[in-house]
């Protein structure tokens, strides 16, 4: 099973800016910034203090509290300037993608962040972990509601996913006591591959049916916030529980007419009609 890096707190930090509203990142570096500024100097004993090892110990650190206050303000906009850049990455590879052609040329670190802005777009919470290259293990770990899934990345280069990655995840999976799994890639899968997933709790996303997700999820940035003036009760899909979004049909005898489609197509297909406002 693979194990799971220590992070330090700096990757923490960096974690929940990336998760964070905008204007967050500024706040906490001003919280951080007031606190060790004027907080500091409470801990620093009077001069008639009588010397002690304690004494000594808080004045040094209510000194270098007060001297480290700009450090660490700093440190926190530059690591928000950076999740910023990666949130605005992410949106842009969901945004550009034009089909199989634009994912063979993403690099495999591309290829999962696409994946995981595609899966925030849904609503889920995402984790990346996929640190140790292509073939590291874990790549995503999402959670929604009492849903937790573990998602391994196949990149373009292998054509074909077999049966092996398959069961390695449906190990992982158990181990973990995740609900459920996903083996993506932009290839295809064996028969026995597809065979074997049938019997866990493992889905199996191939380079169609990606590029249909991506493609939803593209049209319905903002899946949280369904429109006010349309319906309430046409806003959770009647199948899964899951916010939908705002659809329009794009072929068939349907072209150019707008309805309710489930928000995690094309693991649910579900939809409902539009009514008028």
């Amino acid at each position: 099973m693979p194990r799971r890096r220590s992070e330090s707190v700096i990757d923490v930090l960096s974690g929940l800016l990336s998760v964070m509203p905008a204007w967050a990142g500024p706040a906490l570096a001003a919280f951080a910034y007031a606190v060790l500024l004027w907080g500091s100097p409470l801990i620093v004993p009077p001069a008639d203090a009588a010397f002690s090892p304690t004494t000594t110990l808080k004045q040094v650190f209510g000194t270098a509290g007060v001297a480290a206050a700009p450090w660490v303000g700093i440190g926190i906009l530059v690591l928000w300037l950076v999740a910023e850049f990666q949130k605005w990455q992410r949106r842009w590879l969901v945004e550009s993608h034009a089909g199989p052609a634009t994912t063979r040329e993403l690099s495999w670190q591309d290829f999962e962040y696409l994946l995981g802005e595609a899966f925030r777009r849904q609503g889920y919470l995402v984790e990346q972990t996929g640190r140790n290259g292509p073939d590291g293990g874990i790549d995503l770990r999402l959670s929604r509601r009492q849903e937790r899934l573990l998602v391994q990345c196949k990149h373009w280069k292998v054509r074909q996913v077999g049966v092996r990655v398959v069961r390695e995840l449906s190990g992982v999976v158990t181990g973990e006591r995740a609900t459920g799994g996903i083996v993506v890639t932009s290839g295809s899968f064996s028969a026995d591959a597809k065979s074997f997933a049938r019997t866990v709790p493992i889905r199996l996303i191939d380079g169609r049916e990606l590029d249909e997700l991506i493609d939803s999820v593209r049209n319905s940035p903002r899946v949280e916030k369904p429109t006010t003036s349309l319906p309430p009760t046409s806003q959770l899909c009647p199948e899964c529980g899951a916010p939908m979004a705002v659809r329009t049909a794009r072929r068939g005898a349907s072209a150019g007419s707008r309805f309710w489609g489930c928000s995690t197509y094309p693991a649910c297909r579900a939809t409902r009609p539009l009514s008028p406002a």
